[in-house]
């Protein structure tokens, strides 16, 4: 399994935002329209009282809780 850099990632979903297709970012790029898809799902933004959160932002404190309550 081949494991892509975070700023890769993020990359290739700025440039599916700015309209390149799921296909030819993968035909370019290597990475499988599936793969593409589920990072501009977990890099797309939203907006919660005020703040910007990703989906990436919200594992990663997920996972952080889940960590903390292990240790007490």
């Amino acid at each position: 399994m081949i494991r892509y850099k975070k700023e890769f990632k993020q990359s290739l979903v700025e440039m599916h935002n700015q309209g390149r297709s799921y296909t030819d970012l993968s035909a370019e790029y290597g990475p499988s329209v599936d793969s593409i898809c589920n990072w501009v799902k977990l890099y797309a933004v939203h907006e919660v009282d005020g703040e910007k959160w990703t989906q990436a932002d919200v594992n990663a404190l997920q996972k952080g809780k889940r960590q903390t309550s292990r240790r007490t």
